[in-house]
């Protein structure tokens, strides 16, 4: 089985076929690059799963990317959430 490194060097190439880089900027800089875009995919998706939870109030306007702020009501339900999750490792759904 290949390593994932290989994986996603050999990736990045297929997609970027005329890139060209040393050792290290491969791995400071694309490889980065792809982790960015993973973190960001995956804070997209929590986000998206505490607004329409209601823990997370969403404020959008025409001028702006939309911002995010803990929702007050849901405050105290939040912090119990966090407690749940450092004692089992993972928050509970419902």
């Amino acid at each position: 089985m290949l390593q994932s490194g290989v994986i996603e060097v050999l990736e990045y190439f297929r997609e970027h076929p005329d890139a060209a880089d040393t050792l290290e900027g491969i791995a400071r800089w694309r490889l980065l690059q792809r982790a960015i875009t993973k973190t960001v995919r995956e804070t997209n998706e929590a986000i998206r799963w505490l607004v329409a939870e209601g823990f997370l109030l969403e404020r959008t306007s025409p001028a702006t990317a939309p911002l995010f702020r803990l929702n007050p009501a849901r405050r105290r339900e939040a912090v119990a959430l966090l407690r749940h999750k450092s004692r089992s490792g993972k928050p509970s759904s419902g």
